[in-house]
């Protein structure tokens, strides 16, 4: 799929293939998640409009059974902030930045599970 690729551009462009041809099946979902969870600010911007595509079933459904995994992919989002963002985003968890975005639209599903 590329979308794990060394090069970002690379990434971004197969999650825009994902977006146009296969945005809707079962897998794409955790696929996309799992992306969200890397620095690529870009790849960050192209996902959030995605992620608001699946029904709220699906997403409580998936909060419920990965609870540990979101969590864990809130910490990367954290972490690569602090990295990467926290001289354009200097404030934790503000909505500016996208990665912060998608972290609470996370929490507001593990939290209804």
């Amino acid at each position: 799929m590329y979308t794990r690729h060394h090069d970002g551009y690379i990434r971004e462009k197969y999650v825009r293939r994902l977006e146009q041809e296969q945005a809707k099946t079962d897998w794409v979902l955790l696929y996309l998640i799992e992306l969200t969870g890397e620095y690529v600010y870009e790849i960050l911007e192209r996902i959030e409009p995605m992620l608001q595509t699946w029904s709220e079933e699906q997403l409580k459904t998936f909060a419920a059974a990965n609870d540990r995994y979101l969590q864990r992919i809130e910490r990367r989002i954290i972490s690569y902030w602090d990295l990467h963002q926290r001289t354009a985003y200097p404030s934790l968890w503000n909505s500016d930045y996208v990665g912060f975005r998608i972290a609470q639209f996370y929490r507001a599903y593990r939290a209804h599970s």
